[in-house]
């Protein structure tokens, strides 16, 4: 997508990326309605959400991590498993889009409690500014998150020191939290709330090719961007738990009335709130518009989706996001059941996505055996095991929670995307192009560094023994 020669982004950059996506305006409204249900053991439980994640996502990661590529999930799918799968992930990018719209009507909430507008307009016009931002590239927008991430933490973190600072001595009425029993459902349901508000630190995966040593950074930057935030909701739960004590309150905004003074309460809005949004946004938008650039490339898409402007990047390719979330604000289509759609097909996503790790090492012995973590086999069945386990149990759940008409709506998109995705495949062959085979040709580089690493082996006496049999 970038001009050959630019900078690529370094750990830092990838890692604010991943943060950003992370944070968004959830947090906001989960940690009332977990400290109200957990109380002082909110943190366990966000100790839970983040180890689920880690398992659930990890099997995906190291892929990325072994044979780094540009819209790794995708790219995985429909080399490594079967090329119709093309079919899911472009759906997947699609319901993006629905998030994305969700996104900026609650920052036209939010920014509408600062400067009262039309809601519509300040939705359309939060998303049209990240839309501009993109045009510019990739390193555009990723200096971007740099600068709001920069923002958001020290928002979050002024909210955790002023409710660290609160003083309570003499407060009227006031009565410090008890200690809540906590029970395997309870903490099953809490740890469920939390799981969503930290999902998004796999940003790196879908602009490998962006980033400097790929093999170490797509893996650590999850890392860290879950650790951080992680840490950075455990001691906001702690602060909140302070300063409410006994008292019910719907909002962090609430809270941070009541410990901050009046200029960091305003700056705790705009920078945490709004720079929340504002980074999952952008990074919706950034990660989307390549992956659609990628889906062109491979002429899923009509060749003008793979025109570049003169920063490297495809202008229809981020028109496409951003013209189809805009589309469901102005036309005010019903987002909850959009979102609905989206997270039924997220689900079987993750399970599918589950399946090129177990290939990978048959494959790439080589590559996987240079991988920044690369587990034994058992091993790696053991955490795809687990991870398929949570994946199994949240299909449960949301085929026993959810509306068959949301299923009807979702099967006819699938059949839609499929018989766009035959009809593509006849008309380039037509033209004298296999579209299968194209969805079938691994990324040049894997077989480049797979046939590297093997000769670095055969040269010190290895060939013999192509898989790891463990350690990192």
């Amino acid at each position: 997508m970038e001009k050959s020669g630019q900078k690529k982004m370094n750990l830092f950059t990838i890692t604010a990326l991943a943060v950003g996506a992370i944070i968004g305006a959830g947090i906001f409204g989960t940690m009332p309605s977990a400290v109200s249900v957990a109380g002082t053991n909110v943190v366990w439980c966000i100790l839970g959400a983040a180890v689920t994640v880690s398992i659930t996502a990890l099997p995906g990661v190291i892929p990325g991590s072994a044979i780094p590529c540009p819209s790794g999930y995708y790219m995985f799918s429909t080399r490594l498993v079967h090329p119709y799968l093309a079919g899911l992930e472009i759906l997947g990018v699609l319901t993006g889009t629905f998030l994305l719209a969700l996104l900026g009507r609650v920052f036209a909430s939010y920014f509408s409690m600062i400067i009262p507008m039309n809601q519509t307009v300040c939705a359309v016009a939060s998303l049209a500014v990240f839309f501009v931002i993109n045009l510019f590239g990739v390193q555009a927008g990723a200096k971007a998150q740099n600068v709001m991430v920069i923002f958001l933490m020290a928002a979050l973190l002024a909210y955790i020191l002023f409710g660290f600072g609160y003083d309570t001595a003499g407060l009227p009425g006031y009565q410090p939290m008890e200690t809540k029993p906590m029970t395997l459902i309870t903490f099953g349901t809490v740890t469920a709330l939390f799981v969503t508000c930290l999902s998004g630190g796999q940003a790196a995966m879908d602009v490998a090719d962006q980033v400097e040593n790929p093999r170490r950074n797509v893996l650590l930057s999850f890392i860290l961007s879950t650790l951080l935030v992680m840490v950075i909701y455990m001691l906001m739960g702690v602060a909140t738990v302070r300063v409410a004590g006994n008292a019910a309150f719907d909002s962090l905004a609430v809270i941070a009335k009541l410990s901050m003074p009046g200029a960091f309460y305003l700056f705790f809005l705009i920078g945490g709130a709004l720079c929340a949004l504002a980074t999952t946004i952008n990074a919706m938008l950034l990660q989307g518009s390549y992956k659609v650039g990628i889906f062109a490339e491979d002429q899923i898409l009509p060749k003008a989706f793979n025109k570049t402007n003169r920063h490297g990047q495809r202008p229809l390719c981020v028109l496409a996001n951003f013209g189809v979330s805009i589309g469901i604000l102005c036309f005010g289509l019903p987002i909850s059941t959009l979102l609905s759609i989206s997270s039924c097909l997220i689900i079987f996503l993750t399970l599918l996505r589950l399946i090129p790790v177990l290939v990978l090492p048959g494959r790439y012995p080589h590559s996987y055996a240079h991988a920044m973590f690369h587990p034994s086999r058992s091993v790696l069945y053991m955490i795809t095991a687990a991870a398929a386990v949570i994946g199994g149990w949240q299909i449960y759940s949301t085929v026993t929670t959810t509306a068959a008409e949301i299923w009807y709506i979702l099967l006819a998109l699938v059949a839609v995307f499929y018989g766009y995705l035959i009809l593509r495949g006849a008309y380039l062959k037509k033209q004298g192009v296999d579209l299968v085979k194209i969805l079938r040709t691994p990324y040049p580089d894997w077989e480049i560094n797979e046939e590297l690493f093997r000769a670095q082996a055969e040269a010190a006496g290895m060939a013999e023994t192509p898989a790891p049999s463990g350690g990192c």
